[in-house]
């Protein structure tokens, strides 16, 4: 369907705020049956979260449509925004969906993707779920606050444990702004980058970073200390946490067969 099409089933108003709506449809599915008719099934944000499907034949032409909203009634009222903007989003996706598809065009005529079709399905599949999670985090902003009020404490939680290794030997003369701005940079420097070896490298820098504020005689001690609470602890907790889930959960399974 091209818009006009998609004008012409809901009407100039209806249209109007389908447009508006495209960014409201999360979580879309879609299936096919044996006659090749789609099913697709979206929640859409409105007043509250609306049940809208959308059958579709094999060629793309409009079969029916459904939406749990006051105005349509689960297919009993006229066609209304939701069902609208889960069209919209389907056969117009916007310029991130053209953006990926026409980039995947390009790469294919040089063979770099064996099975284009495959690929296209598994970037829709993609854009999808971040489109999803956008949706996700409009209606959620606080949650976004929340997460990044955390991760900011956990990660200083962690840059003070040199600051607190630091006291512990009795050290003076620097403060608790240097010590906690030096073991950050190693940590966005070699901690936070994915890279093989990322660990060493880390520990590494600190012995050169901190080799004039711990001394020679305490600068090994210091970092055993300092990487052993920051690093290896969680490790072996996260390894305990994970295996007594899983025992669990094995568990669980055990007596549900």
């Amino acid at each position: 369907m091209d818009k006009e099409e998609i004008r012409d089933l809901l009407g100039n108003t209806i249209f109007a705020r389908a447009k508006r709506y495209q960014s409201h449809v999360v979580s879309m599915d879609c299936e096919t049956n044996g006659k090749g008719v789609r099913h697709l099934t979206a929640l859409v944000d409105g007043t509250e979260l609306y049940e809208t499907q959308v059958w579709l034949r094999a060629n793309g032409t409009f079969v029916s449509a459904s939406c749990s909203c006051p105005y349509n009634q689960n297919g009993e009222g006229d066609y209304c925004k939701h069902i609208g903007a889960l069209l919209l989003v389907v056969f117009h996706p916007g310029l991130a969906r053209a953006m990926v598809g026409g980039i995947l065009s390009f790469l294919s005529r040089f063979r770099i993707f064996r099975n284009s079709e495959h690929s296209g399905k598994r970037l829709e599949r993609i854009l999808d779920q971040y489109q999803g999670t956008a949706v996700f985090f409009r209606q959620h902003r606080h949650l976004i606050f929340r997460v990044f009020l955390i991760t900011v404490l956990q990660r200083m939680s962690l840059f003070l444990v040199t600051w607190f290794t630091y006291k512990s030997f009795g050290l003076h003369g620097h403060s608790l702004g240097q010590i906690v701005f030096l073991q950050a940079m190693i940590s966005v420097a070699a901690d936070m980058l994915p890279l093989p070896g990322g660990m060493g490298i880390s520990e590494a820098m600190f012995l050169d970073i901190f080799g004039g504020i711990f001394g020679s005689a305490l600068l090994l001690p210091a970092m055993v200390i300092s990487r052993g609470i920051s690093y290896y602890t969680q490790l072996v907790l996260c390894g305990l946490v994970t295996a007594a889930a899983a025992i669990a959960q094995g568990l669980k399974n055990r007596k549900v067969n």
